[in-house]
């Protein structure tokens, strides 16, 4: 019996980190994958803030939302998508425009009241 009850909470924490939950803190905007094919690309400057990921495209601003472990920051100051990206690299992003965060969708409360970018997988290096 007691390897039973043992076991539960190690599963239970097993099948959340699988399940792609949305983590509730960071600079960066994350969503649940979800498996979209955009063929749109958001090509502009990466910019970095403590508080914040979010990309000058021309004169726009977006905040990209990337898949659940489609990125991190490292170091506090780098970003990792496929390559590593450090404040004022131009980036592209494949993806689409979202209208609005979906429900589970994390969103920083200090970024910027602007575009939203479903970011999808990195660019393969052709």
């Amino acid at each position: 019996m007691r390897r039973r009850i043992a076991l539960v909470p190690v599963l239970a924490i097993a099948i959340a980190g699988l399940s792609g939950c949305v983590p509730a803190d960071g600079p960066i905007a994350v969503r649940p994958a979800t498996g979209a094919n955009e063929d749109a690309l958001l090509q502009g400057i990466l910019r970095i803030e403590e508080d914040c990921v979010w990309v000058q495209a021309g004169d726009e601003v977006y905040v990209p939302v990337f898949e659940i472990g489609g990125a991190r920051i490292e170091g506090g100051d780098t970003l990792v998508y496929g390559n590593r990206y450090v404040d004022g690299d131009d980036i592209e992003l494949p993806g689409g425009e979202a209208q609005k965060p979906g429900a589970d969708w994390y969103l920083p409360a200090r970024c910027p009241d602007v575009r939203l970018w479903a970011a999808g997988p990195p660019l393969r290096p052709s």
